[in-house]
Formats: structure tokens, sequence, C-alpha cells
């Protein structure tokens, strides 16, 4: 599975949180850093969490509609 530097990104993210839910605001810290408030996207996020799922199919991610996303660990 060949992740985009986001894409890797968010999942460590959700790794290290695992079972926890991770809302948009850390994913967004994550993905822009010090600019998450001036390149803030919603829609990048969720286009971003559905490419992954996509990629790691072995992996659970929920969605918690509005907040954010939750990795489950099998």
């Amino acid at each position: 599975n060949n992740l985009t530097k986001s894409e890797s990104e968010v999942f460590d993210l959700l790794l290290h949180n695992k079972n926890k839910l991770v809302n948009f605001d850390e994913i967004a810290d994550c993905i822009w850093g010090d600019r998450s408030i001036e390149k803030y996207s919603e829609y990048a996020i969720t286009k971003t969490i559905e490419r992954l799922k996509k990629k790691l199919p072995k992996h659970s991610v929920h969605t918690q509609r509005g907040v954010g996303y939750i990795l489950i660990s099998s």
C-alpha cells in the first residue's frame, strides 16, 4: 500500500490513538501543522480518510459524524 505523506501521517495519528476518537482539529494539525487554521478543510480530511480506508482494508476506521474518526483494532 503506497500511502501519501498526509495519509501516512493521519494513519500514524489514528494508530497512536487506537480505539479513541481523533477529532477533525487533531487531524488538521497533523496534516497542515502550524498552517492548519488557514488550510483547514473538512473536505480534504474526509477525502484523506476515504483513501486510507481503501488502502488499509485490514484496519477498521469508524466515522463519528461531524466529530472525527476512530481506528478500531481487531
